[in-house]
């Protein structure tokens, strides 16, 4: 594991624990990142993303309201996102929720709070600074 943050979503602070998915081990939410990875089938949500790669808003979008909806139903549930190293697809997965649960700096917290090397491109800083959060909320609250 790298690290881990805390985010208050839906109305409680909640753990991520991110790094290489090899290290996630059952149960828990799990958000795999690496399609080569041993362990993928143990995921949760499969968002195979290339290496230092973004997903595109459409995609990230719908990976972002399936984790909500997971850690909706599981709120008790430990929490795992993981790519290879667990830096850079992790770090922008980490951002992203970070922007979610309102952070303004949501890049900058990510790299104070889980790793300084989080969100390691220019593309998967874009993707954070982009994504539309109150979209994913409102298409959230369509599927309550």
């Amino acid at each position: 594991m790298v690290g881990c943050v805390t985010l208050r979503l839906f109305g409680r602070d909640r753990c991520i624990r991110g790094g290489p998915f090899e290290e996630f081990r059952p149960p828990g939410i799990a958000v795999c990142l690496e399609a080569r990875s041993a362990n993928a089938g143990s995921a949760t949500i499969a968002l195979p993303i290339a290496d230092y790669g973004v997903l595109s808003p459409e995609a990230l979008a719908d990976g972002l309201v399936a984790l909500l909806l997971a850690l909706r139903g599981a709120p008790d549930a430990p929490v795992y996102i993981g790519c290879r190293a667990g830096l850079g697809r992790t770090g922008m997965l980490i951002a992203a929720l970070a922007k979610l649960a309102g952070q303004g700096d949501p890049i900058g917290w990510t790299r104070r709070r889980y790793h300084a090397r989080a969100v390691e491109t220019a593309a998967q800083e874009q993707a954070v600074v982009t994504l539309d959060g109150p979209a994913i909320w409102r298409r959230l609250e369509q599927t309550a």
